[in-house]
This record gives structure tokens, C-alpha cells and sequence, in this order.
């Protein structure tokens, strides 16, 4: 009996041991779920965050705005670090695939298995902004499809007004005959 709550107490400690790190912006909750908000990023920037309370060394799966992008191995501490990147307008997570976004608040999202051995899922909000570049871009206007015929058009219209005036003055001209001696 003494070897069973020795085994209880040990396994408590171990799990209050690897909750959140100190200092672990949010509250993580066992088995539960925390949020935590990062600065505007803009286009073509990076951000990064760290998720905790997850179980050390389980796989923490990071998604953007619902889709799964890319995974990462919980610490000793049972943290998870993750860096991203913008692009116009994508967010990657960990150096996966792109994904599609909209300007504004977008979300990261790692679920794993927590601390208590339960399932845990931490929200980052990441706030996409559009950069100075990206806005004169894609304002830019109509796009150019086709050719640029222009200059044919001109040596064209140049070509038949030529043919025009040789015809024209080609047939006025007075035929002399020639008498015979």
C-alpha cells in the first residue's frame, strides 16, 4: 500500500513538474486550453511564440487558421517553440507549406498532449498586415494580357497608304507612243 501512494505522489510531482514554464505568457490549463495574442507582423516578416503544458517529447502539432502546417517535439519543460513566416498573404509555420490567409487576425493553433496526459490546445493570434510594397502591388491596376500590336498596327496602316499612293499615281501617268520612222 505504501509502494502505490509512494507511485501517486511520484507521478503528481512529475506532472506539476512539467506544466508551464515561469513566465509562460497565458494560462495553460490541465488538459485545457490557452490564448495568447503577438504583435502586428507584417508582409514578409517573422514571428515566433512558445506553447507550454504540453507532455516533454510529445509532437505538437501546429496549424494556421484550422489547416495543419508543420510539427514540433514538446521540450523537457513541455514547451514547444515555433517561428513563421508572412508572405502576401500566407503564413507558414516551422517552415511549412504556405498557407492561404487574409489580412487581420489569423490564428496558429498546437494541439499535443498535455501535462496530465489529456489533450491540450494552445491559440496564437497573429495579426497580418499588408506592407507598404504589397499595397501599390496588388492597387497596380488592369493587368496587360496579349500582345503589344500597336507599332504593327502603325507600319500596317504606313504600308497600305504607301500602296495606296503608287496605285493612284501609277495610273495617271499619259502613255506616249513612239512613231515609227
Amino acid at each position: 500500500m505504501a509502494l502505490v501512494g509512494l507511485v501517486a505522489m511520484g507521478t503528481l510531482g512529475l506532472q506539476t513538474a512539467s506544466g508551464a514554464a515561469a513566465g509562460y505568457p497565458g494560462a495553460t490549463t490541465n488538459g485545457g486550453s490557452s490564448s495568447q495574442a503577438l504583435s502586428t507582423v507584417d508582409v514578409g516578416g517573422s514571428f515566433g511564440g512558445t506553447v507550454c503544458g504540453y507532455q516533454p517529447g510529445s509532437i505538437v502539432t501546429f496549424d494556421v487558421d484550422g489547416t495543419a502546417d508543420a510539427t514540433a517535439t514538446a521540450n523537457s519543460g513541455g514547451c514547444a517553440t515555433f517561428t513563421g513566416h508572412a508572405t502576401d498573404p500566407h503564413l507558414s509555420v516551422l517552415g511549412g507549406a504556405p498557407i492561404t490567409v487574409s489580412y487581420g487576425s489569423n490564428q496558429i493553433g498546437a494541439t499535443g498532449t498535455s501535462s496530465t496526459g489529456g489533450m491540450q490546445t494552445d491559440t496564437v493570434v497573429v495579426p497580418l498586415a499588408a506592407s507598404d510594397t504589397s499595397a501599390t502591388t496588388s492597387s497596380a491596376g488592369l493587368a496587360l494580357t496579349g500582345a503589344d500590336i500597336m507599332a504593327m498596327v502603325i507600319f500596317g496602316m504606313a504600308l497600305m497608304a504607301l500602296g495606296f499612293l503608287i496605285l493612284t499615281f501609277s495610273r495617271r501617268r499619259v502613255p506616249t507612243t513612239y512613231e515609227s520612222r
